[in-house]
């Protein structure tokens, strides 16, 4: 009869010590991304996607063969929010070289951020890199 208390205990200790497994995530474009080389010089820029309120935003946060350092700081996409297809819209992107403002897209797509930004029909995309 002293076997079972004894039993009970060693079951409970190891339930405790084992852990449980991780709940499956969805695939989240947070963190630091970096765009592609653009330009004669091969300029590109480190983005820090974080939220903002129920939206996403992407700020500057280094750039990297160009002397537009006043890029760093600012806010390039605003109001990316996800909708049912695991893609992020409705959002507002930036396109550093000319200061013009597109109907902003994203999407996840092999370990890569595909990022468009269209006015009507004229889009334009990149392929973003993690970084972090």
């Amino acid at each position: 009869m002293a076997a079972l208390p004894i039993l009970t205990l060693a079951i409970l200790t190891l339930a405790v010590l084992l852990p449980l497994p991780a709940p499956a995530q969805a695939e989240s474009p947070v963190g630091l991304w970096r765009t592609e080389a653009v330009g004669k010089t091969g300029a590109f820029l480190d983005v820090r996607i974080a939220p903002c309120g129920d939206a996403l935003c992407g700020t500057v946060e280094a750039t990297h063969n160009t002397k537009r350092t006043d890029l760093v700081g600012q806010t390039l996409m605003t109001g990316m929010i996800p909708d049912d297809q695991g893609s992020w819209g409705s959002g507002t992107i930036v396109a550093p070289d000319n200061g013009k403002n597109y109907a902003g897209s994203m999407w996840l797509e092999g370990g890569d951020l595909k990022v468009r930004g269209c006015v009507t029909l004229l889009c334009r995309s990149q392929v973003w890199t993690r970084v972090n």
